[in-house]
């Protein structure tokens, strides 16, 4: 007797589900650019943390000379000299502007003028920040316009604040890796 072949063959068995492991290509393309984008926010975030620190630790000194100034441990002319002194610092070594560090008189002040986007500090207030802050007479002449003077320097570093915030691609202020390359 023979046996029908047909009765030997069994059910049809469905193949396992696929594991999850190996990811498929798309989840590796997915997983290199989640990864490259956490990279590049990480050392945007990075740059504007260094830009912004300098400012911010001039704002709070300029706020301390304006303390000083006001309990009268500090004479005008001292504090002209100090604030002076804070934004040469402020744009050479905080915001890497060697070529600030020669300037003086007008030069500096046409300098500032042109971060501050005005002519303040050559034709205003400013310029107690050039020559004229040796002038004997100084602090008599100046002592009227000392709050438009603070006004000045004060938004000054406000604008500078905002040009150090801005994406390197629009932001006139040079960073690290921006030196580098020159």
């Amino acid at each position: 007797m023979q046996t029908d072949p047909l009765q030997q063959l069994r059910d049809v068995h469905t193949p396992p589900d696929p594991g999850w492991w190996p990811l498929a290509p798309g989840w590796w393309l997915l997983a290199v650019a989640t990864l490259l984008a956490i990279y590049v926010l990480g050392r945007y975030l990075a740059a504007w943390l260094r830009n912004r620190r300098p400012i911010k630790l001039a704002k709070a000194e300029f706020v301390q000379l304006n303390k000083a100034l006001a309990d009268d441990t500090l004479s005008l002319s001292d504090y002209v000299h100090r604030c002076n002194a804070l934004l040469k610092r402020l744009y050479v070594h905080g915001l890497h502007r060697p070529d600030y560090a020669d300037l003086s008189g007008r030069a500096w002040l046409g300098a500032l003028d042109r971060e501050a986007g005005n002519h303040t500090f050559t034709q205003g207030v400013g310029r107690a920040l050039g020559s004229a802050r040796f002038a004997a007479d100084f602090s008599a002449k100046f002592a009227p316009q000392l709050p438009q003077f603070q006004e000045a320097v004060s938004t000054l570093l406000a604008r500078t604040a905002v040009k150090a915030a801005q994406p390197a691609a629009t932001n006139p202020l040079p960073t690290s890796a921006q030196e580098a390359s020159q």
